[in-house]
């Protein structure tokens, strides 16, 4: 987790795409850092939605790894993956892209093993449900041994 530390705080705005006004320019710093704020309070829908707004304005792909790492936080892998693929067919460099991959299989495993502890949940509460008797058993066949 520490590389994500680093990557929310020395890569904000890298891989410039586009010349930006000095107003486009201070709104998406203004969007990055408000996110970055609401990312330590632990409010990632907000902080996604500030940085896909700094990201549309500005086309800088620190928005995207912020947004990755904010979904990944959140336990949204499906959302994490699509951002990282985003990421991967932007990126320039080797050392990049073998990063990028590597990231994208480690939440590839963090969503396989979500998966598994929520089947796993889901087969324990049935179980359980089996095993317990239901309340209204007993008293509807003591009413049908009446008739």
């Amino acid at each position: 987790m520490q590389w994500l530390f680093w990557l929310i705080i020395f890569c904000p705005l890298s891989w410039a795409e586009k010349e930006l006004s000095q107003e486009e320019k201070d709104i998406a710093a203004d969007k990055f850092l408000n996110g970055q704020v609401l990312f330590e309070e632990q409010e990632y829908d907000r902080a996604i939605k500030m940085w896909k707004e700094g990201y549309e304005i500005s086309g800088k792909t620190g928005f995207l790894k912020n947004i990755a790492i904010a979904q990944e936080s959140k336990g949204d892998y499906s959302a994490a993956i699509e951002t990282v693929y985003t990421l991967l067919e932007k990126a320039n460099e080797d050392e990049e892209r073998e990063f990028l991959r590597g990231w994208i299989q480690e939440l590839k495993e963090k969503q396989r093993e979500e998966e598994i502890l929520v089947k796993q949940n889901e087969e324990k509460q049935r179980k359980e449900e089996e095993i317990l008797p239901k309340e209204n058993e007993p008293a509807q066949s003591n009413s049908s041994n009446k008739n």
